[in-house]
């Protein structure tokens, strides 16, 4: 993606700035601002809460899967279709796929419930 280093799973997904980026901008709407940085802080943060769905945990896994899924597509269309998006078309791209999913599940209402449906705009 950066043309930095070879392909590897911590810097196609975290280390590169391309991806960097989309992680600073989603943690904070995810309200984990720290939470990407290699594959291993990524699954010690998440294995404690993987079967649980709290509301607070629900939106990480699905802005993580969605960055991860992106990525990899955005690295795809790159290497073979010549084809590149911008950081901030990715963002948009994440962030309304992310949106519809959230849309589609039902929250018990609470303080964090109301931030984060501020923070991608669910009704």
């Amino acid at each position: 993606m950066c043309n930095g280093q070879p392909d590897s799973h911590d810097h196609l997904f975290f280390k590169c700035l391309f991806s960097a980026q989309l992680h600073m901008k989603f943690g904070q709407l995810a309200m984990m601002p720290d939470w990407c940085c290699s594959w291993k802080s990524t699954r010690d943060t998440f294995i404690p809460f993987a079967a649980r769905n709290l509301s607070r945990m629900v939106v990480p896994k699905i802005v993580f899967a969605a960055t991860v899924y992106f990525i990899w597509q955005e690295r795809n269309s790159r290497l073979f279709g010549g084809k590149a998006r911008s950081v901030d078309q990715m963002f948009e791209i994440i962030f309304s796929t992310v949106r519809m999913k959230l849309l589609s599940l039902k929250f018990k209402e609470s303080y964090n419930v109301r931030v984060m449906k501020d923070n991608w705009k669910v009704p």
